[in-house]
């Protein structure tokens, strides 16, 4: 069965159609079944044309340039018909649509369906996403193409066009378009320069140098702020940036050579760590698209896990493409951001200065809703019968001290003569200290903050962390643990690796606190404890940082 939507307009010699079709759920005989229908067709002849039958039995214009391919699985596409010489010079093209799925790479649920237009970038993509999937959208949310063969992953840039992409897969791939958010993607933005150790920049070639200079920190301050822009800005002059990695050239062995990175290209040396130019061997990025491989040494029997792939769109010839393996996960994000920095330029640039400014614009809308206008904050204290209080950052203060005193009147002092009591230290007793939950409500409210976890094992604790904040010291989560009852563990990254700490109920003077240190730094609730050390060391190797945001409500 087709469906037709007949749009007629007058027309001369003959009907053409445009061929509308995607991702569709489709009914049939009052079932609903999900079909992947793919064909894009325009044709558009300014000479009679004859018609010929397709494989349903219709009846379609025969062109030289209408060319489609329908799966086996398609059962419906769309024709909208149109006419091929208008009658007046108002444009009646209809722009085509389609219907992409896009996956929360954060947890496992029915993909989200867009209708995307051919001019839809993925910026457009992340903000109607993030409106779909009801989470707060900040600069960090990015479309991911995912190969599913090899693991890889590249996220879209803002820029980028969502149908070309789609367009690029070919038959034989396994992709698919992934919503997720990403805390690296412009962290050389929100650091500067100094988001590449000395090591990893070449100062000597950039110009103003009276001598040649080897660390960005012995610059003076001038010159620092010359070439941090030529470096975000991908300038001609900006520092070379350079390293060894290991390198496989399509079916060669794996080698280490010295890196160099300029605006020119990815150059690699055949001696040593020289530079001349007789030495050195250019990989055009231009032709290339830059992918992160998961879990590689598997998949790609790589060098290690550790690995960036060039290869060229719709290439799906392991021999033909070229994989970079760095020491560890920091040095491959840095690398990453290099690439991609060279390859797009100032346009990435760009695209970061857009999504501060629109992060900040839907930042500063209220979050509230229609109902929530009616209602104000009011103080009940003295004999007035009340007031409003029509200072905001009054009301901000008076909602503080109001969550601390419900706070302190859920929390629950153990006698030590309760059963649950136990004088055992909490790395020996944890179940014993908790409090019962009716009467520990208090205690709870991290069940709503989107760091926590309710029902996560180690082992997908630590593939969530390094899938999604390898590089990024401080990338945490809170998740109950599924070996000791009652206990909490803040699972993060540190130098490429999760580390996992306890968090304990520990007892004082009759009062109960969580605490990872044994009572040495101890806190009311969960929460508090989480603000303190994205701020504070204390007994972690580094502060929390970013998180994995958890789009699944826990209550």
């Amino acid at each position: 069965m087709i469906k037709v939507e007949k749009n007629y307009t007058p027309f001369r010699q003959f009907d053409t159609y445009d061929v509308v079709d995607f991702e569709e759920q489709s009914t049939f005989n009052g079932e609903s079944s999900q079909r992947n229908l793919r064909c894009s067709c325009s044709c558009q002849e300014t000479e009679k044309s004859s018609y010929q039958s397709n494989s349903l039995g219709r009846r379609i214009p025969r062109s030289s340039t209408f060319s489609h391919h329908i799966s086996n699985n398609s059962l419906m596409f769309r024709m909208a018909k149109s006419n091929a010489m208008p009658t007046s010079s108002s444009s009646f093209d209809q722009l085509p649509t389609r219907r992409y799925s896009f996956h929360n790479a954060q947890r496992e649920s029915t993909p989200a369906y867009l209708v995307v237009a051919d001019s839809m970038l993925a910026i457009d993509a992340t903000l109607e996403l993030s409106q779909e999937e009801k989470v707060s959208y900040t600069r960090d949310w990015c479309v991911v193409e995912k190969n599913c063969a090899f693991n890889l992953e590249r996220p879209l840039e803002d820029h980028e066009n969502l149908c070309k992409v789609r367009s690029s897969w070919s038959k034989s791939e396994n992709n698919k378009f992934l919503f997720k958010k990403d805390p690296r993607r412009y962290a050389l933005f929100q650091q500067g320069v100094t988001y590449f150790p000395d090591s990893m920049l070449d100062m000597r070639f950039t110009v103003g140098h009276a001598q040649p200079t080897a660390n960005f920190s012995d610059l003076a301050e001038a010159e620092k702020t010359k070439v941090s822009q030529s470096l975000l800005n991908a300038a001609p002059n900006m520092p070379d940036i350079q390293g060894y990695l290991y390198f496989k050239n399509g079916r060669s062995k794996w080698k280490k050579y010295f890196f160099v990175l300029r605006p020119s290209g990815l150059y690699y040396s055949m001696k040593s760590n020289s530079k001349e130019p007789r030495h050195l061997v250019l990989v055009n990025l231009s032709e290339y698209e830059i992918h992160m491989a998961n879990n590689a040494k598997k998949t790609l029997d790589s060098h290690n896990d550790y690995c960036l792939v060039l290869k060229k769109r719709s290439d799906n010839d392991i021999g033909q493409w070229l994989q970079l393996c760095a020491e560890e996960e920091s040095s491959r994000q840095k690398w990453h951001m290099a690439l991609r920095l060279v390859k797009y330029g100032k346009q990435l640039n760009d695209d970061y200065e857009a999504a501060v400014v629109r992060e900040g614009k839907i930042q500063s809308k209220p979050s509230y809703g229609r109902a929530n206008t009616d209602m104000v904050a009011m103080d009940f204290t003295g004999s007035s019968g009340g007031r409003v209080i029509d200072d905001p950052f009054e009301a901000f203060g008076v909602a503080i001290e109001e969550a601390a005193a419900w706070r302190r009147r859920g929390r629950v002092n153990m006698p030590r003569s309760s059963p649950s009591y136990s004088s055992r230290s909490p790395l020996t007793s944890p179940a014993s200290l908790m409090p019962p939950s009716n009467a520990h409500m208090a205690s709870n409210l991290h069940l709503t903050q989107s760091w926590f976890y309710h029902n996560i094992t180690r082992e997908d604790a630590e593939s969530l962390l390094l899938s999604n904040g390898a590089g990024i010291d401080g990338f945490f989560l809170i998740r109950e643990s599924m070996s000791i009852p009652d206990v909490h563990v803040i699972s993060f990254v540190f130098k490429g690796q999760v580390k996992h700490c306890k968090i304990h109920l520990v007892e004082n003077d009759g009062k109960y606190h969580y605490s990872i240190d044994h009572g040495t730094t101890k806190f009311q609730d969960i929460i508090q404890l989480v603000d303190f050390y994205r701020v504070n060391k204390g007994g972690l190797p580094t502060t929390l940082t970013d998180y994995v945001a958890n789009c699944v409500k826990q209550l």
